[in-house]
């Protein structure tokens, strides 16, 4: 009895993969647009973005790493899990600059020491730098949620303009949908749930059609973003 597939399936398996690699680099380098975006409205931006320029920037950068050391590597692991930090970091820096944290000053420690401590312990204690470790991710992506809900709710108790023109609202439910979905893969992950390798393919292809559709809205968040203020002083 042959345990090789036969050559349609092989085709099959090999034409998915071929796919499903062209998908997450369309997917992954689609938040060029954003950072270009961005690098161009640097200097007229209101400061408060900057934190959201330097996400895109350093999510482009990490996508070049990331495909650099899967080709000469076989493995992309660390520069993956040491993103995970940065990214976060940078993300509540966005909202502290937003005054999220104003009203409660301990909130920003409190959440930061959060993050940075499960990130220690998923990826120095529990697991390895080298490995996939979805604690941090599970948690790290339900805070974002709950900073980006909290934000949208802000905006629309306001009632200010329109709310596909107002850049905290689009990146706020662009992360909303993308970490929603993150955080429910990497929790089927840390929870070992026995799905079928297709269920987890097709999840995976979803994801990269989700990371293409936010980073577009990241792009147009962007571009509608507020300039900076300029003073006049008064003579």
């Amino acid at each position: 009895m042959s345990a090789d597939l036969p050559d349609s399936d092989i085709g099959f398996e090999r034409n998915l993969n071929i796919m499903m690699f062209s998908l997450a680099l369309i997917s992954g380098y689609s938040v060029t647009i954003a950072a270009i975006t961005g690098l161009i409205r640097f200097k007229k931006i209101h400061k408060s973005y900057h934190p959201f320029i330097f996400i895109c920037f350093f999510g482009l950068l990490n996508e070049v790493i990331s495909n650099v050391a899967a080709y000469l590597f076989r493995d992309n692991g660390i520069n993956y899990n040491l993103y995970s930090i940065i990214e976060a970091l940078l993300y509540l820096w966005l909202f502290k600059s937003w005054g999220r944290f104003s009203r409660k000053k301990y909130s920003y420690v409190f959440t930061l020491s959060l993050l940075i401590i499960v990130w220690i312990f998923d990826n120095l204690l529990l697991n390895s730098l080298f490995t996939g470790n979805s604690l941090f991710w599970v948690i790290y992506s339900f805070c974002l949620v709950f900073l980006s809900i909290d934000e949208i709710n802000l905006i629309v108790m306001s009632g200010r303009g329109s709310l596909l023109r107002d850049s905290k609202f689009l990146i706020c439910s662009g992360l909303v949908i993308f970490y929603s979905y993150t955080a429910t893969i990497y929790l089927f992950l840390f929870l070992r749930l026995n799905f079928s390798e297709r269920f987890y393919s097709n999840i995976y292809l979803f994801l990269q059609a989700i990371n293409f559709f936010v980073n577009l809205v990241f792009a147009l968040a962007l571009l509608w973003a507020p300039k900076k203020i300029r003073f006049i002083l008064p003579f």
